[in-house]
């Protein structure tokens, strides 16, 4: 593996784990505020 691809890779292993954080995070908001409102 070249440098580049190492670089390549972790930019996009950021991206998804990014993604993935602010899916759960908007899940998680959600529920706490559908608990909060009683439905």
């Amino acid at each position: 593996m070249t440098l580049f691809e190492i670089y390549s890779f972790w930019q996009w292993l950021k991206l998804r784990i990014g993604k993935q954080l602010k899916v759960t995070q908007i899940t998680f908001l959600r529920k706490k505020n559908g608990e909060s409102q009683g439905n």
